[in-house]
């Protein structure tokens, strides 16, 4: 809501009237904006991998793809991990969406979550780029000159889309639902195993997660 807000507020059509100082302060006001927008990009952006970091792990407990160890399944980056995950048919039939949620990851959360505070500094009307330039090559913030509030719209569309097929994909959906209950992920075969059982039907599946959802607060409060 907060990130809607700010690239609503970032519209250069607020920007009107002859030079001078109402539309100085205008100019001023839309810039701010925009540096607003652009930060709650990237909370938005660190957040959204975040957790889907845990719908990925989740996923592959009650999947077991191709058997491999959950330590071999972690040790690989980001997008080779959702690419196991939702499989190659949905890579296939979402290939524009996933080059996307590549691209967004390595410009507005890799870069701020990997470079220190010191390497990033602002520049008014640009946003946020490297301190050091000894290697020219290296990515800035955004893949834009700047940021641009259009993309930041449709960043966020593709995050609801991702969501969106993730909840609803077969492949996909009992392990969406477990990350939503915040029930401990196991990695442990027979705990899987117990899981994969349960996986019969949503419905079903849901019913067994509230169970024990409940059951798990009970004994934090000492119930049982």
């Amino acid at each position: 809501h907060r990130l809607d807000t700010a690239i609503l507020n970032a519209n250069p059509a607020t920007i009107s009237g002859p030079p001078g100082e109402q539309r100085s302060a205008l100019v001023n006001e839309y810039y701010r904006a925009l540096r607003e927008a652009e930060q709650n990009q990237i909370v938005t952006s660190v957040f959204f991998f975040a957790h889907s970091e845990i719908i990925l792990d989740s996923c592959f407990s009650l999947q077991e793809p191709d058997k491999m160890r959950y330590r071999d399944f972690r040790a690989l980056d980001w997008g080779e991990r959702f690419k196991i995950i939702v499989g190659n048919v949905f890579i296939r039939q979402h290939s524009e969406l996933y080059s996307h949620l590549l691209e967004i990851r390595r410009y507005f959360r890799n870069i701020p979550v990997h470079a220190s505070p010191q390497f990033l500094f602002s520049v008014e009307g640009v946003g946020l780029v490297p301190a050091s330039f000894n290697r020219l090559d290296d990515p800035r913030l955004s893949y834009e000159y700047r940021y641009d509030a259009n993309e930041g719209k449709r960043i966020l569309r593709t995050f609801d889309l991702t969501l969106e097929l993730l909840r609803g994909s077969q492949r996909t959906a009992c392990g969406y639902l477990y990350a939503e209950s915040a029930l401990p992920i196991h990695i442990k075969h027979d705990l899987r195993e117990e899981l994969q059982n349960l996986m019969s039907s949503m419905d079903s599946f849901k019913q067994e997660l509230e169970r024990r959802v409940q059951l798990h607060y009970a004994m934090i409060n000492g119930e049982i």
